[in-house]
Formats: C-alpha cells, structure tokens, sequence
C-alpha cells in the first residue's frame, strides 16, 4: 500500500511541474486542507475525495498522525483535524519528537488524542503526561554495536 502512495505521489508531483493546477477545484471532494508543499515550499490547497473507507475496511483500530517538524510525514494540526473527522470511531494517536508544551496544546486544541507517542526523555514524557492527562507511549531508541 505504501508504494502505491509514493507511486501517486511522486506522479503527482511530476504532473504538477509539467502543468500546475493552481485554482482548480475538483466538482466532488469530501474534505480539504491547507498546508504548505515541504518539496517546494508553495502554499497549496488539497483536495480528497474518498471512495469508501480504506483505513476502516483494512480493520485498523488506530488511526496516527506525525506532528514532529522535520519528518517528511508531518501534517498540521488543522489537517489532522480535517482528517480525523472522517474516522470518528477510531483512537488518535499522535506522534511527537521531544515536543514543547504549547506545541502538544496546539494540537490539542485543533483534535483529540487517545495516546501521545513522545520521542524524548523518558522525564519529558512523564511531564507531559501530567499535563495533559492523557496516556503516552513513550518510544525508545535501538542503539546497535558497530
């Protein structure tokens, strides 16, 4: 499934340099965002139009999102929020790396979270789980012998 996605969108971006498609607005979507494009930096629109429900007919129970800047998976809160509305019953988790306190409550304020995964000291995470009152997974790092 992860490589169709590349595929589509690494084709994606080869369609929009060869004829960019600012202004054009499908005539059927089911949401939107906006964000900026992390490959060239311009401020775009998307558009989503679902064709049923992949994620909760593959069976999954959670559905996640990263906000740790500098990953290539990074979404804003505000599109996580547009997202998260299309699967109601399912637990949020969002993934952090070695967050601030504001950065935690802005996401917070944009949708709710089941679990916090917190890439950061372990005292980090335990801090964070006492101010926010919600469960953390806290990640650990894999150091291997060279």
């Amino acid at each position: 499934m992860f490589d169709d996605l590349r595929d589509l969108y690494s084709a994606e971006i080869r369609a929009h340099g060869r004829s960019p498609s600012y202004g054009k607005r499908p005539a059927v979507f089911d949401a939107t965002a906006k964000g900026d494009n992390p490959m060239c930096g311009d401020r775009v629109q998307v558009f989503v139009r679902r064709d049923g429900d992949a994620v909760a007919e593959a069976g999954a129970d959670w559905v996640g999102f990263v906000f740790a800047s500098g990953s290539p998976r990074t979404i804003t809160p505000g599109a996580a929020a547009v997202l998260a509305r299309h699967h109601p019953g399912m637990a949020r988790v969002g993934l952090f790396v070695d967050p601030s306190d504001d950065e935690v409550a802005e996401v917070l304020d944009a949708l709710s979270l089941a679990v916090l995964q917190i890439h950061a000291p372990r005292a980090r995470a335990a801090h964070l789980r006492s101010r926010f009152g919600i469960p953390v997974w806290h990640a650990a790092g894999i150091a291997t012998a060279t």
